[in-house]
């Protein structure tokens, strides 16, 4: 073989290992490109397990082994759970505005809103509030330190539209809800981590993970603590309005309940599934050494069948915002807490001081009230708790006190009266509907035409 022939080949191997090996690069970038050489302890990472309610959590005792996940990083040094926290709002808009402000939902303004005039609890024009950009989020806190900021959510109310997503470099949201669950909402995280970080700079990551929210997959053969079951879905006309509606033959009520409590901790089980596959990410990519901070919570729970009711929002029962709360720093949680708690644990690696008060609010919801001939969703109400008890008002039925799940009519309650007119004053519409917001919404299947 002649020399030049040797250098001519020698040559074309060493170009022919270069795109290999840029190939391999291109094609595997978590281990090629952006991650960190050594794991990094500078990550805050703020997970929102949405639509998870406490007493379906196995870390919260549960009988179904609903969160493993969850109850193993409980078992871990230095870690601690709170299962009596309790949601600042009644669905995705206010909580999550209130875990990224700091704020209270009156405080924010960032909901469903009642009807003008004088009687707030009959709501005939639906509007939705975004969150404004008056107080400072979490990501603007830490981009403002030098980090960069990234959100991904199963759950596309947490958009541009919303306001919630102010602050952040990186944004990922998909335009409806079931289509980044599991495995898909994993690689949405890595394409996230791949266009919005680098080696160099510290990472405020937030996570909405909506495996649990409608509409529920279906739940496979094969596992021994649920039945196989077909996936199911709420709307106008469905089994939700019959529900609701009292359209339903009380056998037919039963199956329904028996298929929804079903499908439910089979989602619950599949976002515990998604937090540990993000987990692995992140460990892989360098991002979760010692010293970094997380946060775990819910934006709020799920009627099944409790009180008559399905689904979640505009009211405060147990099952819609007794949710869970868990932090790695900061210390033990007191119980009852409010998950609001978790802006300071995120912020600062602590409890604020003063811990805020343990309460919520709920606003109308116009058509989910047309849907069930004004049965349903006409109220605005206001709640807190308290170690062994519970006061709630609502515009409709005035006052109630007592052990959480037995209240009784009270006289209005002077520590929470102040809250109230907090409440009503911020349910009062101002302004036009955001149309961004609606559209958004309207694709999200909260709303319709």
């Amino acid at each position: 073989m002649s020399q030049t022939r040797s250098i001519v080949l020698a040559g074309a191997l060493l170009l022919g290992l270069g795109v290999l090996a840029w190939q391999k690069a291109w094609i595997d970038p978590v281990r090629h490109f952006k991650a960190p050489d050594e794991p990094r302890g500078d990550t805050v990472l703020f997970v929102v397990l949405d639509t998870v309610r406490a007493d379906h959590s196995s870390v919260c005792g549960y009988e179904r082994p609903t969160t493993p996940t969850l109850q193993r990083l409980a078992g871990k040094e230095g870690w601690s759970t709170a299962c009596r926290a309790y949601a600042p709002g009644s669905w995705t808009l206010p909580s999550h505005a209130s875990y990224f402000t700091g704020l209270e939902v009156p405080e924010h303004g960032a909901h469903s809103l009642a009807a003008g005039g004088e009687d707030l609890g009959q709501n005939t024009s639906e509007q939705v509030r975004p969150l404004g950009s008056e107080s400072q989020t979490l990501a603007e806190h830490f981009a403002a330190q030098g980090y960069e900021t990234v959100s991904v959510s199963g759950n596309p109310v947490v958009s541009a539209a919303s306001g919630l997503t102010r602050g952040f470099d990186e944004v990922r949201a998909p335009g409806r809800f079931g289509s980044w669950y599991g495995a898909d909402f994993r690689q949405q995280l890595q394409h996230a981590l791949e266009a919005g970080t680098s080696k160099d700079k510290p990472l405020f990551l937030f996570l909405n993970i909506a495996d649990a929210h409608v509409p529920w997959a279906p739940v496979p053969e094969g596992l021994d603590w649920v039945p196989a079951r077909p996936g199911l879905d709420w709307g106008q006309g469905t089994l939700w309005a019959d529900f609701l509606g009292g359209r339903m033959a009380p056998a037919e009520r039963s199956d329904l309940l028996a298929h929804l409590g079903d499908v439910y901790d089979y989602g619950v089980h599949r976002a515990d599934g998604t937090l540990d596959e993000a987990l692995v990410l992140l460990q892989e990519w360098n991002r979760l050494g010692p010293g970094s901070r997380i946060v775990i919570t819910s934006d709020h729970g799920e009627y099944l069948g409790e009180d008559g009711l399905l689904d979640h929002g505009h009211y405060l029962g147990e099952p819609n915002n007794q949710v869970f709360l868990m932090s790695n720093q900061g210390g033990p949680l007191p119980e009852p807490i409010s998950a609001l708690a978790a802006y300071g644990l995120v912020r600062d690696g602590a409890l604020p001081e003063p811990l805020p008060k343990v309460r919520a609010a709920a606003f109308p919801h116009a058509q989910r009230s047309e849907w069930t001939e004004g049965k349903w969703f006409t109220r605005t109400s206001a709640a807190e708790w308290h170690s062994e008890e519970k006061v709630l008002w609502s515009d409709e039925e005035g006052w109630a006190k007592g052990p959480v799940g037995d209240l009784s009519a009270s006289a209005p309650d002077p520590d929470l009266a102040e809250y109230v007119n907090a409440v009503r004053s911020s349910g009062i519409p101002r302004g036009d509907v955001d149309a961004d917001l609606f559209d958004a919404l309207k694709a999200a299947g909260y709303m319709d035409d």
